[in-house]
């Protein structure tokens, strides 16, 4: 396919970053409006993306691992969990997360259980009124994606709901200093 052939013949390290995730949301939409994709088409962009991942910047990092997803990558998985276990910032890891649970492939068992891990520790995290729900909406979008074969090794793990666990602020109470009225 011609705009395949066009992206690839780039030199993706050779551009500046805005050019990196111009490049990359051009190859996204290629690929989610020419899908179905020829497996020979997908194979060649994994082939042209894959060595890039894991990048310097984070948002290239998470445009093109969902990329790579999309694309069905079979090793996009060893490389984002330890970006997600590694993250600058929760909503850089939040980013990998939720990336990941898109996955539905190339999976074993101990990635799984870090990803889970990962769920876990999230719910303590605080957030806006939505963001247990986002949490919770991704956790069971990745569960959903588990073959039933390999559920059995985590089934204690992914039967039990994901709990929120908001931080507790410790509050003391300060003297009252005046008691102001109205008239004041």
């Amino acid at each position: 396919e011609a705009w395949v052939a066009a992206l690839t013949s780039i030199s993706f390290p050779e551009l500046s970053l805005q050019q990196q995730l111009d490049y990359l949301r051009v190859a996204s939409l290629g690929v989610m409006r020419l899908e179905p994709l020829q497996s020979s088409t997908r194979q060649k962009l994994v082939s042209a993306l894959d060595a890039y991942l894991p990048s310097k910047n984070h948002y290239v990092n998470r445009d093109l691992a969902n990329l790579l997803i999309r694309l069905r990558d079979p090793g996009v998985v060893n490389r984002l969990i330890p970006l997600l276990e590694n993250a600058a910032t929760p909503e850089d890891a939040i980013d990998f997360a939720v990336s990941l649970s898109a996955v539905q492939s190339g999976w074993t068992t101990e990635p799984r259980l870090k990803l889970l891990d990962w769920f876990d520790r999230a719910a303590h995290l605080g957030g806006g009124h939505s963001f247990f729900g986002y949490l919770v909406a991704a956790r069971d979008r990745f569960i959903v994606n588990i073959p039933s074969a390999e559920k059995a090794p985590i089934a204690e793990r992914i039967s039990k709901p994901l709990v929120e666990q908001t931080a507790s602020i410790e509050v003391q109470s300060r003297p009252l200093v005046k008691e102001w009225t109205l008239d004041e």
